[in-house]
């Protein structure tokens, strides 16, 4: 008995096999260049980053990518693990959690950010100046507002020099919580507050929620974040040393080819059209420059504060970062 396919059927087959192979093939064929972000606002950080990594990936075909993507983590130890398993290929982000990252993750410290146009910035503890406070001293007994347990200018930075100046700080459950005597107590404005964020705590200090708060340079100076009319009333009471503003880190296994194109593309990037474009995209970013030994130096002082934040707070029973 002979066997048969009808060609109907039979082309029908042949095409849908080639369609799937195909989609297949195209499929395994895409490889994108990762560019990663920490942060609960994804959808923010995305429409930032989706720009430089599609420039990225254009100039770097020659490796095999055919397109730019951004990948968002909830928290250091996400990315940690995307840079370990080699699915984030670069992120930016603050010197203390940089630190974190190349502890974590083997992540490679690659070039400074020059990030809403700054390449450093540094910390300032402020207070009303008719207040009465005029050092860190006259804190004792008073309530700091910080911003969040992972900011490094509204938090680590100044939390850790105040802790290495001999400061005791305790946390708070309110901003009208009793202080013991001869410490210092602090609240995150971001757990006390629906939405928060620095206009939150300049506004704290300005209605004398609080009696001071931590803000980086770049708040300090911008309008939006401390008000004109705030800050004629305010006095700073300490400001730290400056900081690079940002990090960006490559994945661990990197090819040195791949690293020296990569490399090559961000720092010329503010001198050509589309990575202008792509730069502003990206959180204002002016330029991307090499790490130098100035930076080299403040990450080691933020490794050092870092252990003492830690210390600190271990030492008084509450729970380090």
């Amino acid at each position: 008995m002979s066997h048969f396919i009808p060609t109907r059927f039979f082309l029908g087959w042949l095409f849908c096999f080639a369609v799937v192979s195909f989609s297949a093939s195209a499929q395994m064929a895409e490889k994108p260049l990762v560019i990663g972000a920490i942060s609960h606002n994804a959808k923010k950080h995305i429409e930032a980053a989706q720009p430089l990594a599609d420039y990225l990936a254009m100039h770097l075909k020659s490796f095999g990518y055919t397109h730019g993507q951004v990948v968002v983590a909830r928290n250091v130890d996400e990315m940690a693990e995307l840079l370990r398993t080699g699915r984030v290929d670069l992120v930016s982000d603050t010197i203390f959690s940089a630190l974190e990252l190349q502890e974590k993750a083997e992540a490679k410290p690659f070039l400074r950010r020059w990030k809403k146009g700054v390449g450093v910035y540094s910390s300032l503890v402020f207070a009303r100046q008719d207040s009465g406070l005029e050092t860190l001293d006259d804190l004792k007994g008073k309530v700091i507002a910080f911003e969040d347990r992972e900011s490094t200018s509204g938090y680590f930075l100044p939390a850790s020099l105040l802790l290495k100046r001999g400061y005791e700080l305790v946390e708070l459950s309110s901003p009208g919580a009793e202080v013991p005597a001869g410490k210092i107590g602090y609240v995150f404005a971001k757990e006390m507050l629906k939405t928060a964020d620095e206009i939150s705590i300049s506004s704290w200090v300005y209605r004398g929620v609080v009696d001071a708060g931590a803000l980086s340079s770049v708040n300090w100076n911008d309008d939006k974040d401390l008000p004109e009319q705030f800050r004629t009333e305010f006095t700073v009471l300490d400001e730290s040393m400056p900081f690079p503003r940002s990090i960006l880190l490559i994945r661990p296994g990197m090819s040195e080819q791949l690293t020296s194109a990569l490399k090559m593309l961000l720092i010329n990037a503010e001198w050509e059209a589309l990575g202008q474009i792509a730069l502003k995209a990206y959180q204002r970013t002016r330029r991307f420059d090499e790490l130098n030994d100035s930076v080299q130096m403040a990450q080691q002082l933020a490794d050092m504060l870092r252990d003492i934040l830690q210390t600190g707070l271990s030492d008084s029973g509450q729970s380090a970062p």
